[in-house]
């Protein structure tokens, strides 16, 4: 007797293999420690903190198939069937889940002119990231590059930039004493010629409104931490809590500024910027910048670090940007793309020395110029050009660069303003919808994006192209022409992006489907092959269906096929159990990589997020020297897409068990016409690595 199970990989399900199993043992340690202590005085006591480790573990054999493999209509298939080419990804790696909170640069009051007064932003260098650092990490920024401006090159001997803190034009109007709350009123100080000049109008100029934000640090002149500034009129300054520090009447008011990373997600309050280069003056310089705390967000290598200026938004940063798609049908041969012939690799995408990168595609061009009908804007996508066998490159354009794929791309202007300041959006989501009504507006289906078919009927629209499915921030796309072979869909991000941002896409490679017939060695082969070297991404297994018969759920006297299952989080009790499991043994097992809800990282206000469980254990057992050299938390942070310290994050029944392949045993005796196997499997709902 012997049971039919299925592992099943990749983006969708599309890695799929059926298994004769003789025996499968399901193993549960719940890794209790249990300590008695003496003469039972205080009683024997365990600790459990439901971190179960669970093993399946399968013998089996691999049979021969007889005949042909049928599919889900009953049509007979051939060892050539392929299944759909399709990516997946996830916007939430790009963009945080929450909408901009509005900064103004902390500004400083300047002297007269002639009878005026004005307010100046404080200007500081920018700095590019030397190291991968985690949220957390550390509270001085190592090994920076500074703008090219002379100003901030190395000079004779160390020094720091003057003025961090940042010196505004108020001063406290009365003294205060450890303690106080409430509104603490300031007066606008300015000085002229070495006269102090006390001013009282011009409010638009001098307020602190004017001159100050919500969430300032403010300090005094030798660093003494006065508050965090929670509330402002034009002549009062309200700190969260109360003065920890005493003020004197005539005390002058300083901001420490703050930091940026290229997301525009806040880094820290910067108490010092130091240029650290020992060289001659005029050369590189090397700098170090001291946070209040750690660092309040990850930053990554190359990141770029703006002080008391916000960098550029993330629509600014887009603008030009692109995905790009190739069809299958032109990947399949690229001589079907126009202009049917080698292009070089295209300019603005990872280079490669493999053909897909050089051919024609449909580009989906960002356009922060522009505001989507979906984000309160009056603007829809639209053609620009289409694909083509002419060049579109200018005279003034290199000869040798004329030929680039760019410039035979469709391209479709994709408006994205108002992504991430949105009142009460998510712009991870947003992005997703922006990209999903580029593929699917019923203006663009109807309308010709390419001079050459872009399948074998002659179809030139995106209508015929692609089947989009948007789950929150996370988009699948299927290309609807099935190759005959299996093919690769190169990269669709273009450098600028990949090298900001990293994000994370999951794409099927239009494997064989597993309905063709195969041989014991076909399938011996398959399992030792995709067990032995296997990418999350792609091709690893990461869930079983192992059936059963089911009475409970029946609604007969004849049980029904279900599926074991696990949960994590905090589920109810009752829908750990098979009364709840009223999914049919058949259907596809959900949600196979990753939870589509979970999105990108929060950028809440500094002080505001306490640490997720994993961090605060890496915190404790491993020196910060160690993270800061591995970058241990890269794929933590970017593969797992939840906080695990969150006890709201949960995962129901998806019709089967994830897992991850651990060890694989196949044997084969002589005389036999088959393969004997023991496969042994481990529980795990998120994998971290490749």
């Amino acid at each position: 007797m012997a049971i039919l199970i299925r592992l099943v990989g990749g983006v969708n399900g599309e890695v799929s293999t059926d298994l004769v199993a003789q025996k499968v043992e399901v193993n549960v340690d719940r890794n209790v420690s249990a300590f008695p202590t003496p003469n039972n005085i205080l009683k024997r006591f365990a600790v459990d903190t439901n971190i179960p480790r669970i093993t399946v573990e399968i013998d089996g054999i691999l049979i021969d198939d007889e005949g042909l493999g049928v599919d889900a209509t009953g049509v007979t298939t051939n060892i050539e069937t392929a299944i759909p080419n399709r990516i997946l990804i996830n916007f939430g790696s790009i963009m945080p889940n929450e909408p901009f909170s509005p900064f103004n640069p902390v500004s400083t009051a300047h002297a007269y002119v002639t009878l005026g007064v004005r307010k100046a932003d404080k200007i500081f260098p920018s700095f590019t990231n030397s190291t991968f650092l985690r949220k957390g990490a550390t509270s001085t920024l190592l090994g920076l590059t500074g703008s090219g401006n002379a100003q901030y090159k190395a000079v004779t001997g160390n020094r720091t930039v003057p003025n961090v803190p940042i010196r505004v034009g108020l001063k406290f109007s009365g003294a205060h004493s450890v303690g106080a709350t409430g509104p603490l009123t300031v007066a606008s100080n300015l000085s002229l010629n070495g006269v102090v000049q006390t001013i009282s109008d011009n409010t638009d100029e001098l307020a602190a409104t004017a001159l100050l934000n919500i969430g300032d640090r403010i300090t005094k002149s030798d660093g003494t931490f006065l508050g965090l500034v929670t509330a402002l009129t034009t002549t009062s300054i309200t700190f969260t809590d109360a003065l920890t520090n005493a003020i004197s009447a005539n005390d002058v008011v300083y901001v420490t500024p703050k930091a940026f990373n290229s997301r525009n997600e806040f880094v820290g309050y910067v108490t010092e910027i130091r240029d650290m280069a020992t060289g001659a003056a005029g050369s590189l310089s090397e700098w170090r910048i001291t946070l209040s705390g750690n660092n309040e967000t990850e930053l990554v290598e190359g990141d770029v670090i703006t002080v008391n200026q916000s960098n550029d938004s993330i629509s600014s940063i887009l603008d030009g940007e692109a995905i790009k798609l190739i069809p299958s049908y032109w990947l399949e041969d690229r001589t079907r793309s126009p202009p049917r012939g080698r292009l070089s690799s295209s300019i603005d995408f990872l280079a490669s020395d493999d053909d897909n990168h050089r051919l024609n595609g449909i580009r989906l061009k960002f356009n922060s110029n522009k505001t989507s009908t979906l984000l309160g804007g009056s603007d829809l996508p639209t053609v620009l050009h289409t694909a083509t066998h002419f060049s579109r490159a200018g005279t003034n354009i290199a000869a040798s660069d004329r030929v680039d794929s760019q410039y035979y791309d469709a391209v479709i202007d994709v408006p994205i303003g108002g992504l991430v300041d949105t009142a009460d959006s998510n712009p991870a989501v947003n992005l997703a919808k922006v990209v999903e009504q580029a593929l699917t507006d019923s203006t663009l289906l109807s309308t010709n994006i390419s001079s050459t078919k872009l399948t074998p009927t002659n179809d030139k629209t995106l209508t015929d192209v692609f089947d989009v499915e948007r789950k929150e921030s996370v988009i699948i796309l299927t290309q609807k022409y099935v190759a005959e072979t299996p093919i690769a869909h190169p990269e669709i991000f273009t450098a600028r992006i990949k090298s900001l941002f990293n994000p994370q896409v999951f794409q099927s490679d239009g494997t064989f489907s597993t309905l063709a017939r195969h041989s014991a060695g076909d399938k011996a082969q398959n399992l030792i092959g995709l067990v032995s070297n296997a990418d999350k991404a792609v091709d690893l297994f990461r869930g079983i269906q192992i059936p059963y018969d089911s009475l409970i759920t029946s609604s007969g006297i004849n049980g029904v096929a279900r599926n074991f299952f696990l949960t994590f989080g905090n589920v109810p009790a009752s829908e750990k159990g098979s009364l709840s499991n009223t999914r049919a043994a058949s259907a596809s097992m959900n949600n196979l990589i990753l939870d589509a809800s979970a999105v990108g990282g929060n950028i809440a206000d500094a002080g505001t997020r306490e640490k997720g469980l994993l961090e605060g254990l890496i915190d404790y057992a491993i020196p910060e020297s160690i993270q800061t050299f591995t970058g241990f938390l890269t794929s933590a942070a970017k593969d797992m897409w939840v906080g695990l310290g969150d006890r709201s994050v949960s995962r129901r029944n998806d019709g089967g068990i994830r897992i991850i392949p651990e060890k694989l045993h196949v044997r084969y005796d002589a005389g036999n016409n088959y393969y004997a196997f023991n496969l042994v499997l481990v529980a795990t709902d998120f994998v971290i690595g490749v």
